[in-house]
């Protein structure tokens, strides 16, 4: 036998079985107007909660309010973890540090990308250039003033 019906989802209310008679009624809340149903409070959900554990299958409106349930679960555990949720104070300063070290390695790859332009620019016209032609005889007498003046009557004697 069953004694009690839980759940781990914080909106379902748990229900615990008395030996004898159990009777399942929805409290009017005491806020409540006289237009105001007991409607939601889980009477059909809890009958077709025991008819699916007795072995029947739940029926299609059954498994939508299930789902639909721990959705709603899931959004109030989201908005209870966003509501809490506090940026570190030294998030800021984290930030701007990252903000400048970011701009600096912009700065560094457009320079080295500026150099890069300007080596190849230098190597084309490098490679383009030829010496300046010098006359053969200018040439000549270049070497005789360069080299120093071989002794012609110098003795081999060591």
């Amino acid at each position: 036998m069953s004694h009690r019906i839980f759940s781990s989802l914080s909106s379902f209310k748990e229900l615990e079985f008395k030996p004898g008679l159990n009777v399942l009624i929805a409290q009017q809340e005491s806020v409540a107007s006289a237009k105001q149903t007991r409607n939601r409070a889980g009477k059909t959900s809890l009958i077709e909660i025991i008819h699916f554990l007795t072995g029947s299958d739940a029926g299609k409106a059954a498994d939508l309010r299930a789902q639909l349930t721990v959705a709603e679960a899931r959004l109030n555990d989201l908005k209870a973890q966003v509501s809490s949720f506090r940026v570190l104070p030294q998030y800021e300063d984290l930030e701007a540090e990252a903000t400048k070290i970011t701009q600096r390695l912009k700065d560094i790859s457009n320079s080295n990308f500026i150099d890069t332009a300007a080596i190849r620019d230098l190597e084309s016209a490098m490679q383009g250039e030829a010496p300046p032609a010098v006359p053969a005889r200018a040439c000549a007498q270049e070497l005789d003033h360069r080299s120093p003046p071989i002794a012609r009557n110098a003795s081999l004697d060591r």
